[in-house]
């Protein structure tokens, strides 16, 4: 299994629209073979650091 995590520093005043892309994504990767799953995460003590992980 391989698992993929990517973590990006977002400018505050583009907080919400990264995470609106995010949440409006195609879901295409979702149709393959050994796909599990796909998070994305929002640091709680640094609120700029979103988190993305797929496996």
């Amino acid at each position: 299994m391989y698992s993929v995590n990517s973590t990006v520093h977002v400018p505050e005043d583009k907080i919400d629209e990264v995470i609106a892309i995010y949440q409006n994504r195609s879901r295409l990767v979702d149709q393959y073979e050994g796909f599990i799953s796909f998070q994305l995460l929002q640091n709680e003590t640094k609120p700029k650091e979103l988190t993305v992980q797929m496996c």
